[in-house]
């Protein structure tokens, strides 16, 4: 026969049980998501130091796109920084912290749409460092 003590026992051992087993379902998820994350990262890092595609420039310790330095460009890319400072005078983040985003974006619309030139910005050559 079963005692009240032992039911009791048995019912906190089940409740315990089913939370550690949440608690590495949940682990696991976590690390499997993480783990995928880096995979990703890894594949856009190995796509940067492509030596085909030539992403492999430094300015100041950060990577950039090697068209800025091609001369044929270089008067268009400042033209072009100069217009989308202009588009995004009234912009709420002018001058401010995360502006950066916003500029970067109109900068590689304008060279794509208007110029047909693929600028990469500094995010999309640096992944690991977080701008704001």
């Amino acid at each position: 026969m079963v005692t009240d003590f032992e039911l009791l026992f048995i019912g906190i051992m089940i409740v315990v049980l089913s939370a550690i087993s949440i608690w590495f379902i949940r682990r696991r998820a976590k690390q499997a998501s993480f783990n995928e994350l880096m995979k990703a990262l890894d594949v856009q890092e190995q796509q940067i130091h492509d030596p085909d595609q030539g992403y492999l420039e430094w300015k100041r310790g950060y990577r950039y796109d090697p068209v800025e330095d091609r001369p044929e460009f270089q008067a268009i890319i400042d033209d072009v920084r100069a217009e989308a400072d202009r588009r995004l005078e009234l912009h709420p983040w002018r001058k401010g912290r995360g502006y950066c985003h916003p500029r970067w974006k109109t900068i590689k619309l304008i060279l794509r749409e208007e110029h047909g030139i693929h600028w990469r910005t500094p995010i999309e050559m640096n992944p690991h460092i977080c701008y704001d």
